[in-house]
């Protein structure tokens, strides 16, 4: 009876799922996903998850030994991993294989921004129910079974919510950046934003769609808010509206936070 168990186990269809260390989390929701799906017809091997690689093996030899064995290759696509050359590396033992190799794309990386060799293969984007579900399905073609029915609802939201976390930092310090390009001369305003003390000032009309989009980030975080004041002033430059700038206290709190 063992030895029967054991030859199932062993003819199990292999998922690998290639990512980088920080996206490990993400990484456990896809492998969640595919394991629930297919229930024990599938085992996912996931570089930095402690259940796929045995403590004391050779961690390089964990990884060729499952990048030969696998029928499908996942990779975790986001605009940090795509700069490892890792990721490419473990690509390339799917690709010269000829087994289905699916980018996955997250956290603010479109599939037309996909790199080569990247680009040349068929990729789905984390947060789109109809891409995952024919990932899904390509999984199941590998395995020889009809396409598993499954909610994929769930995984959206907690993939919306890794991506949150995971960028938001990037996202925070862009928003920074650009406060710092668009009122370089602005000492004031400058300084409103490193402390996040309220503010007035004045700006055109074409300046506050500017900032109103560059500050996204932070105004649909409730971080930020900007309300007109009323006020209206004519120069010789054009025509400037009083603007107030409030930050929240999560905004302040961020700023103590901030790596």
């Amino acid at each position: 009876m063992l030895a029967c168990a054991k030859i199932i186990a062993m003819q199990k269809l292999i998922v690998f799922l290639s990512h980088i260390h920080e996206e490990a989390e993400l990484a456990g929701l896809v492998k969640d996903l595919i394991e629930t799906a297919f229930l024990s017809l599938t085992e996912v091997f996931v570089s930095s998850d402690p259940g796929s690689i045995p403590y004391g093996q050779k961690w390089l030899d964990e990884i060729t030994t499952n990048l030969k064995a696998c029928s499908v290759e996942l990779i975790l696509c986001s605009p940090e991993s795509i700069k490892r050359p890792w990721i490419n590396f473990e690509i390339g033992g799917g690709w010269v294989r000829g087994i289905p190799v699916i980018p996955l794309c997250h956290s603010g990386l479109e599939r037309s921004k996909l790199p080569v060799p990247l680009s040349l293969l068929q990729a789905a984007n984390t947060t789109d129910r109809q891409d995952m579900n024919h990932a899904l399905a390509t999984i199941a073609t590998a395995l020889g079974s009809s396409a598993p029915t499954v909610e994929i609802g769930p995984f959206i939201t907690a993939v919306q919510a890794f991506e949150m976390n995971y960028t938001f930092w990037a996202k925070f310090d862009e928003a920074l950046a650009f406060v710092q390009s668009i009122f370089r001369n602005d000492t004031e305003i400058k300084t409103a934003f490193a402390s996040g003390a309220g503010i007035k000032t004045d700006i055109t009309e074409t300046g506050l769609n500017a900032v109103a989009s560059g500050l996204r980030f932070l105004i649909d975080r409730g971080m930020l808010r900007i309300d007109r004041t009323g006020d209206t002033s004519m120069t010789t430059t054009g025509t400037y509206y009083g603007i107030r700038l409030t930050f929240s206290d999560d905004y302040r709190a961020a700023l103590k936070k901030r790596p």
